[in-house]
């Protein structure tokens, strides 16, 4: 299967690609075509969605809508960093994903984005 992966911020910044993905239980795995030596692990669970995103890149996202959860982010090049997710809009269906959220770091506003994800079977 392919997923098409999206992210949009609120100055209209995209990253945009198509990768090639398998499905684990509950977990899509996938190439992050926008970054050299990452993969992606995205896993539903319950009302929650959780982005793992290993390699070059070291990063963690939890979403569930309506709340903020804490989130990391670290690179090989010792750029590291914690941040939290505060999820405004979480749609999850057999075709697509769809989250809208803010970043936010020492508790305030840093930027809103939306994610897309587009599963192609």
């Amino acid at each position: 299967m392919k997923i098409s992966f999206l992210s949009l911020d609120q100055e209209q910044n995209k990253t945009y690609f198509v990768s090639e993905a398998v499905k684990e239980n509950n977990t899509y795995i996938f190439l992050d075509n926008s970054t050299e030596n990452v993969i992606i692990y995205l896993t539903i669970e319950d009302e929650s969605i959780y982005i793992r995103r290993t390699g070059e890149i070291e990063m963690f996202m939890h979403f569930k809508e309506g709340t903020t959860q804490k989130s990391s982010y670290k690179n090989k090049l010792g750029l590291e960093f914690e941040f939290q997710t505060q999820c405004t809009k979480l749609t999850v269906s057999d075709k697509k994903i769809l989250i809208w959220y803010d970043m936010l770091m020492n508790d305030g506003f840093t930027s809103s984005f939306k994610l897309s994800l587009n599963i192609m079977n």
